[in-house]
């Protein structure tokens, strides 16, 4: 069976890897353009490119997937395989394969179509995801379901920690499906539109927490939100200089709370921030522009955070 693999993030990577693995031949990797990455702004490929350089898989990373539509062509695919390409597929090139383009989404769709689905999942409190394989259609994260498997949340699980689970999945429920679709065991079942929920792109300003907020949302977005865009209030140091503070991990602890929301209080070694029917507890942080650091190490030469209130 020849594959065109179309990625990009690090979800894609086990997906590719899992593949190569059963002796699938991969004809070619579509991926991104290089992005500027660092302070020097260098250009560098995607994960999902750098694997299949490092595999000797033909790639291609162009601006618009139409571009290398002929390139394509000729490579006479049997299927393509999607999973976190990150781009618009267009509709020519969807049928380009014998078999069609399957997607590996990480959600149960039709719950949280779109860009952001573990994110969207863990901002809104859910208790359970998981992996769909579907064909890809024109519509987003629309099309057929082919395969399905639900797993659990756990309860302090950040985004990278799924992420990464979820990876894992969808690259063992892809194998067990590869072979049953190509010898049409499969009849695609179509989803309910009514039952679909559409996530999106978050932006720095997502990020901002709100203390008066109940802490088990601010503790969704810290694990929803990072490491991009990243989480964060503000706050006034000794020379009264307003700072962005980010916290990167924390814990919840739930409780009333009568302090005022975002009074940063001693909590051991370390610290808790005061919100509506608990507090958060910090585990990592750091001021926009500096080093991340465990929040005993923080505190040692930043004490006069303790008492102060965050914005």
């Amino acid at each position: 069976m020849k594959i065109i693999f179309f990625g990009s993030s690090d979800f894609s990577l086990p997906h590719l890897g899992k593949v190569l693995e059963e002796g699938y031949e991969i004809v070619a990797a579509v991926s991104v353009p290089p992005k500027p990455k660092g302070r020097a702004g260098a250009l560098a490929s995607s994960p999902l490119a750098g694997l299949a350089r490092k595999e000797n898989i033909p790639i291609f990373e162009p601006e618009k997937v139409r571009y290398i539509a002929e390139e394509l062509s000729l490579l006479k695919p049997d299927i393509g395989i999607v999973a976190s390409f990150g781009k618009i597929i267009p509709p020519g090139l969807l049928s380009l394969p014998r078999l069609g383009m399957i997607n590996v989404h990480p959600s149960l769709l039709p719950k949280w179509r779109g860009p952001s689905p573990i994110q969207s999942a863990l901002l809104a409190g859910e208790k359970e995801t998981g992996i769909t394989i579907h064909i890809t259609a024109e519509a987003v994260d629309a099309g057929g379901i082919l395969a399905q498997e639900k797993t659990d949340i756990f309860p302090e699980e950040s985004y990278k920690e799924l992420e990464r689970r979820l990876a894992e999945l969808g690259a063992r429920i892809l194998i067990e499906t590869l072979p049953r679709l190509a010898a049409g065991e499969i009849v695609p079942q179509a989803q309910s539109e009514k039952d679909a929920t559409y996530s999106r792109r978050f932006h720095t300003e997502d990020g901002k927490i709100e203390w008066r907020e109940l802490a088990e949302k601010i503790f969704n977005q810290i694990r929803a939100l990072n490491p991009e865009p990243g989480t964060f209030a503000f706050v006034e140091d000794l020379h009264g200089t307003k700072k962005r503070l980010l916290f990167p991990r924390a814990r919840l602890e739930l409780g009333n709370t009568s302090e005022a929301k975002g009074l940063v209080l001693q909590a051991g070694s370390g610290c808790k921030i005061a919100a509506e029917g608990g507090y958060i507890l910090p585990l990592e942080v750091h001021i926009e522009g500096k080093k991340k650091t465990d929040i005993a190490s923080f505190l040692k030469g930043n004490s006069w955070l303790i008492g102060k209130m965050l914005v």
